[in-house]
């Protein structure tokens, strides 16, 4: 049994230098057994079995709740200040008029900040002037 042990650590050390804990921190040692033990599942009985002792056991597990991550706001929110909802149609025109007129010029409007104004180049790089209509550049697949 220590030679089995032994040889475990071993592995364990080679394979897996970089983990946080091994496979038995996830689930005890009789639930892998019951997993390597299952004999071929020829009929839906013995699948319905296991797999009720599998969701016996996972739902003892604990488990950390998931929470959606926070949405992205778009540019125009950012730029013009709108805090919640989609931006009013005017304040869209208005960041389109600043870029349209920043791509003729090259001059950026007045920002209260640097980001600000980072942002607003960031966003004029998507769209080009031709034959003096604007379009915005095609995304890439």
């Amino acid at each position: 049994m220590k030679a089995l042990h032994s040889r475990h650590v071993e592995i364990a050390e080679r394979d897996f230098e970089n983990a946080l804990f091994t496979g038995s921190g996830i689930l005890e040692n009789n639930v892998i057994e019951l997993l390597a033990s299952v004999d071929p599942i020829d009929t839906i009985e013995k699948l319905k079995s296991v797999i009720e002792k599998l969701l016996t056991r996972l739902q003892t597990l604990y488990m950390v709740p998931m929470r959606p991550k926070p949405c992205k706001v778009n540019a125009a929110k950012r730029l013009y200040g709108q805090s919640a909802g989609a931006i009013s149609r005017q304040t869209y025109e208005q960041m389109l008029t600043q870029i349209r007129h920043f791509l003729k010029t090259l001059e950026t409007p007045i920002f209260e900040s640097a980001q600000k104004k980072r942002r607003f180049l960031a966003k004029a790089t998507e769209f080009y002037i031709r034959d003096g209509k604007m379009y915005k550049v095609a995304s890439l697949p």
